[in-house]
Formats: structure tokens, C-alpha cells, sequence
């Protein structure tokens, strides 16, 4: 299985750059079919599934980045949601368990009530990255613009400083 981002009008090196350009607002993944003859809530698919959660997971506990962290977990709760969806369909875990194990379908109805807790704590963990992104991450990186600026004026007053002394006020123009 393999997930695509964007929809009709937009090609992929624009989502990116999307993606790039503004950590707010994120390019929502949304998978492909699951490919010919596999059911999306079939064990195959789900199975893929996880592994591609698990890779997406494994780049977003590393990243220390603000700014790549906010479209990974843009991404991660769109994944999480079409995954769940996948899981909870008629012909997904819980079929799978009703045929093969019923007396555990009770743990079933708890990863289901899980998966809404997830999902929830994955968007929570988005809008607090957005605040951190608009509010005391913008100030600071405000302030670190604002001060580069500065000293870029300051270096260029210094240049001219230097240059008046020494080809105006030393002669060594002349």
C-alpha cells in the first residue's frame, strides 16, 4: 500500500513545497487502494498499514524540528484515520477475531475505544506544535530575524566607517 498526498489540480513538487513552506497547514495524506484482490481492512492491508505507521513514527520521535514535525503529524493523524477506518470496517479486526477467536471480542471493542483516544491525543499534540509554531516559536524566531538584520546594518556601518577613514579622512583614495 502506498499513500498519496494531495488531490485534483496540485502535483506532487507543489505539495511538497506546500509541506515545506508552511508547517500550518500540511498536505493531509490520503492512501491508495490497497491493490487488487485485498481488501483495505483485510489483515494484508492492515498489516501494511502498520508498517507504514511505524516508519512515519519512527521519523517523527526523531525529528527535533518544529517545522518538520508539524506536517508529520498532520500526516500521522490522517494516516491514523483512514487506518482506524480500515480496522473498524465490517471485514476488518473485528471479523477477523469473531471467526478466528470470539471470546476476544471484547479486547476488539477496547483497541476501538483506544483508537478514538489515539486519534484524539494525535490532534492534541498537532494544535499545541501549531500554538508553539504561532506564538513562542514565531516570537523567537521573530527576534532572531530582527536581530540578524541588526547586525547586518551594524557591519555595513562599520564598513563605511572604516572606508570613510580610511580613503576620505587618511587620503589613501586620493
Amino acid at each position: 500500500m502506498t499513500f498519496q498526498t494531495g488531490g485534483a489540480g496540485t502535483s506532487a513538487p507543489d505539495e511538497v513545497q506546500a509541506m515545506e513552506s508552511d508547517p500550518l497547514h500540511p498536505v493531509r495524506p490520503q492512501a491508495a487502494p490497497a491493490g487488487e484482490g485485498v481488501s483495505p481492512g483485510s489483515s494484508a492491508a492492515i498489516a501494511e498499514e502498520h508498517r507504514v505507521l511505524r516508519e512515519l513514527l519512527g521519523r517523527i520521535t526523531a525529528t527535533r524540528d518544529l517545522g518538520a514535525l508539524l506536517p508529520q503529524l498532520g500526516e500521522l493523524e490522517g494516516l491514523l484515520a483512514f487506518h482506524f477506518a480500515h480496522e473498524e470496517e465490517a471485514d476488518g479486526l473485528h471479523a477477523v477475531v469473531a471467526d478466528s477467536a470470539p471470546d476476544r471480542l471484547p479486547e476488539v471493542q477496547r483497541l476501538f475505544d483506544e483508537h478514538r483516544e489515539i486519534a484524539r491525543r494525535v490532534m492534541e499534540l498537532r494544535e499545541r506544535a501549531e500554538e508553539l509554531w504561532r506564538g513562542p516559536l514565531a516570537e523567537v524566531l521573530e527576534g532572531v530575524a530582527e536581530l540578524a538584520d541588526r547586525l547586518h546594518r551594524h557591519e555595513a556601518a562599520e564598513g563605511d566607517l572604516l572606508a570613510g577613514a580610511l580613503y576620505d579622512d587618511l587620503g589613501i583614495g586620493s
